[in-house]
């Protein structure tokens, strides 16, 4: 592997995480950090798995709609949500149940 292929590579993994984590910041008004390490190795493992950030988005929007207001509302973090055996179930849980995008996403198909 050529050390460019890396780099890009790698420039590829940060720029998604800073999008997914901006995006939850967004969503839940909170500050977490794309640079903490397992939230790079979470996403990384997404991205491995042909993932995409669309996807990622979706399971905050589903989890936010199910938890907020509730005692699971604490596991909205991007351990919880973004760790392979979690995101895959609450990907599932979500296009079975039909929840929809935000507008500005509505032209996101699974």
């Amino acid at each position: 592997i050529q050390s460019k292929d890396i780099q890009n590579k790698e420039i590829y993994l940060n720029n998604v995480v800073q999008e997914v984590i901006e995006y939850l910041n967004q969503k839940r008004n909170v500050n977490y950090s794309p640079k903490t390490k397992e939230t790079i190795k979470a996403i990384s493992k997404l991205i491995a798995t042909s993932r995409t950030v669309e996807q990622m988005k979706f399971v905050i929007d589903a989890k936010i709609k199910d938890w907020e207001g509730t005692s699971f509302e604490k596991y909205l973090v991007p351990n919880t949500l973004f760790r392979e055996a979690n995101f895959e179930k609450y990907l599932n849980e979500a296009i079975k149940k039909g929840v929809k995008r935000d507008e500005k996403y509505s032209g996101v198909s699974f």
